[in-house]
């Protein structure tokens, strides 16, 4: 049962449109994923949405005619100086969703898209101030052969569309392209 009668789906941020709607990042990204806009799971479709992998659900899983990716996706709306952080608030079920995406490695791939959803981000990090954890955790699983990818989008009063990506594996900073 809902406990209001609307939704709140976008602000106004110092100029930038922030998406808040915690259904358009999934809805964008696996737009993408079928269109073959997102290079890392060319040829992929989405086989499940909303897997479950021992006592977590990830995002999605995609196959191809070998492979299988679970694949996570995180919203990302903080943006301090240009630069994209997650989480904005300690995340006990992001962490979980790290330390599962490690584990969903012995099934194949495992990786984790964040969606920026504002268009004044240059770079994404992990939030150490906010979420110390998670932060570690994520750093953590780039060393245990985790993906993660940051992905830009424009967001304007009709549609969020993913727009740059960084191409290559974070490492403490991912530059957008």
């Amino acid at each position: 049962m809902r406990k209001t009668r609307f939704d709140l789906i976008l602000v106004e941020c110092q100029g930038n449109l922030v998406s808040v709607d915690s259904r358009v990042p999934n809805t964008v990204v696996e737009e993408a994923i079928e269109l073959g806009l997102i290079p890392e799971f060319s040829g992929y479709r989405v086989e499940c949405r909303e897997p479950t992998f021992y006592d977590s659900r990830f995002d999605f899983l995609l196959t191809n005619d070998q492979r299988r990716v679970f694949v996570e996706v995180k919203s990302c709306t903080l943006v301090v100086d240009g630069l994209a952080l997650f989480p904005d608030a300690p995340t006990r079920r992001g962490i979980r969703h790290l330390l599962r995406l490690y584990d969903a490695l012995s099934s194949g791939r495992s990786a984790i898209i964040f969606l920026i959803q504002r268009g004044d981000a240059n770079a994404l990090r992990p939030n150490w101030h906010a979420d110390p954890a998670f932060a570690a955790a994520f750093e953590e699983d780039q060393l245990k052969n985790v993906e993660a990818y940051a992905y830009d989008s424009r967001v304007t009063l009709g549609a969020s569309v993913l727009t740059d990506a960084c191409r290559s594996r974070f490492r403490k900073e991912c530059e957008l392209t």
